[in-house]
């Protein structure tokens, strides 16, 4: 879960000192907001900073500091909403101060969250008013899917912050509880302690995802990897193995397969612990063990959303499926909410690759929706997110002198990883893509890096 810091209206003592004690802290969202500010102002505000933290600094107004200084990005309001389509051109991060979650639902524009106030009585505001309270997200968000997160504003002290766990959102902002306390008390460490306390409280409030997958021993594929990918999204995985591979990144020599039943009681006994509203599958042995295991979560989790990654093969040549029972597949597809396979496992499954062929067998048979893999294909490297109402390209890049074993499980995981923060799938597909990508990029060997990217 994100923690953002803002900064408080006016200049005091001792400002720039708490904040690079925050940046050494781990804060990587610190927003910069003085209304009254001129450019050159701000520019020396922000010149005091250390060069290696301003990658960590958004703005709110004179935006071409964003490139000159190099800074994270800029933020958004009522009043300067207006110029946000002037910036469309800027690979940089962006954000928008809303008051309600209608307001969110209908916003014209990308952004990579929302923050949303006030959530409880402001502390540095007098009479502002908590306007959404924490059930009232929670509701909203079962109920809606929104395309991008949200960041809870207002009044958020160590106190109330655990009733924010359960809501959906996916971090807090703190502007009165850190500069309050210290104005009040001019005591640095003081401050900093409140950062760390709601920092630690604020740390165990990661949704959970489940991964059942094979045991790699390379940790490019399989359970390893998915909790990679997981950890890198924010969120708790859970790792349930279907089957012990023989293999490293060049060489598949074999596969162990577990039954059923050992999946089934590896999933009950985490579930005793642990609740799970998004599972991701990867290898099973067969179509029938993997339809049992899906009743099973049904029974525990009626609401429960579960993705497929349908490995056919492994990338070093191992084939496990050579026929589909259809009548069972399509029982399955029934079942789970997304299925992401690559050209070839799409042939194998479904008879074309043809993303609106696909689309057809979705309506007739009221089938799951699909991601079609674009990575082997000749021409680009797009993927096709195959919806019962449209098809939506997800463009992507072709990589020509690198490759990375696990692709496919990267991407599932990143996707049930934003699912399970309560983004919609059209998002989640697209941030899946995103991450994916600079993990092939992340270097020219065949086991790729995971690195904190922004989500």
């Amino acid at each position: 879960m994100k923690i953002v810091v803002i900064s408080y209206p006016e200049n005091f003592k001792h400002e720039h000192e708490i904040l690079i004690r925050l940046f050494e802290e781990g804060l990587e969202y610190f927003h910069l907001r003085k209304h009254n500010f001129s450019m050159s102002k701000l520019e020396r505000f922000i010149e005091k900073i250390p060069k290696e933290y301003r990658d960590r600094i958004i703005i709110y107004d004179h935006f071409e500091l964003v490139e000159t200084m190099r800074l994270k990005g800029m933020h958004f309001n009522s009043k300067t909403r207006h110029k946000i389509g002037n910036y469309s051109y800027m690979k940089c991060h962006k954000s928008f101060s809303a008051h309600s979650l209608e307001e969110i639902k209908t916003f014209e524009h990308d952004m990579d969250y929302f923050l949303l106030s006030p959530v409880f009585d402001s502390i540095s505001k007098n009479g502002y008013q908590q306007k959404i309270s924490p059930e009232q997200i929670h509701s909203f968000l079962e109920a809606e899917k929104l395309p991008y997160p949200i960041i809870a504003l207002g009044g958020i002290n160590e106190f109330n912050v655990a009733t924010l766990q359960d809501t959906g959102i996916s971090g807090i902002a703190l502007l009165g509880n850190i500069w309050s306390h210290y104005l009040e008390n001019k005591n640095i460490d003081s401050a900093i302690a409140k950062f760390r306390e709601i920092r630690r409280k604020v740390s165990s409030f990661r949704p959970k995802v489940l991964s059942i997958a094979g045991f790699d021993p390379s940790s490019g594929a399989g359970i390893t990897s998915d909790i990679k990918t997981m950890e890198h999204h924010e969120v708790y995985g859970l790792g349930v193995c279907s089957a012990i591979t023989f293999q490293n990144e060049n060489i598949f020599e074999g596969v162990d397969w577990l039954c059923a039943g050992k999946i089934k009681q590896q999933i009950d006994i985490l579930a005793k612990n642990h609740s799970f509203d998004v599972v991701k599958f990867g290898i099973i042995e067969n179509l029938d063990c993997l339809k049992d295991i899906i009743l099973h979560l049904k029974k525990i989790n009626p609401k429960i959303q579960i993705i497929w990654d349908p490995v056919v093969g492994a990338s070093a040549g191992f084939t496990f499926h050579e026929s589909i029972n259809n009548y069972v597949l399509f029982e399955v597809l029934r079942q789970i909410y997304l299925i992401t396979p690559n050209i070839t496992e799409s042939k194998l499954l479904f008879g074309t690759s043809d993303p609106y062929n696909i689309q057809k067998l979705v309506n007739e048979f009221d089938l799951c929706s699909v991601l079609l893999k674009g990575g082997h294909s000749q021409n680009n490297a797009d993927d096709f997110l195959i919806l019962k109402e449209d098809v939506v390209k997800i463009q992507g890049t072709q990589f020509q002198d690198v490759s990375k074993h696990g692709t496919g499980c990267v991407l599932s995981a990143s996707i049930a990883s934003n699912l399970s923060k309560m983004i919609n799938l059209r998002t989640s597909c697209r941030n899946g893509k995103k991450y994916t990508e600079k993990f092939i990029e992340s270097n020219n060997l065949l086991l790729g890096f995971h690195y904190c990217y922004d989500k």
